[in-house]
């Protein structure tokens, strides 16, 4: 994995079962393939938790098959303990995390929302601005 440090990071927490969760895959696509046309360092993970099973290979497995069915591209990590998941206090499925360049927490977002990829290139967009104001000074 490469270095993340000056970059804004995206996780969108998700879980084959999560029906919301299918589409909000397809806005943080659509995200992550805006921020590499734009050469933006931006850098967007799919985060698998809560899924069902108890064995990691089923669960990886499962992932997988979802993956390729959608036609997703975008880096996906495996949360196979919901462990990252309990660090945001579990919150609902579909959840997505904008952590700023500073690596503080920028927005967190539970739940579908309206205008997702667009109010999320905003936010991507004011986070850069701030570590660029904070880099600055």
């Amino acid at each position: 994995m490469h270095d993340l440090r000056g970059s804004a990071v995206v996780l969108d927490f998700w879980a084959t079962w999560c029906v919301p969760c299918w589409t909000a895959l397809k806005e943080t696509q659509a995200l992550s393939e805006w921020a590499a046309t734009e050469r933006l360092p931006v850098a967007v993970f799919a985060v698998n938790t809560l899924e069902h099973g108890s064995e990691y290979n089923e669960k990886l497995e499962r992932v997988r098959r979802f993956w390729k069915s959608q036609h997703l591209t975008m880096p996906s990590l495996v949360d196979p303990e919901s462990k990252m998941f309990s660090a945001y206090q579990s919150p609902g499925l579909p959840s997505v995390v904008v952590i700023s360049p500073s690596g503080k927490i920028f927005r967190f977002h539970e739940g579908l929302f309206p205008e997702m990829s667009e109010t999320l290139k905003g936010e991507l967009r004011a986070s850069l601005q701030e570590a660029k104001s904070e880099g600055g000074k």
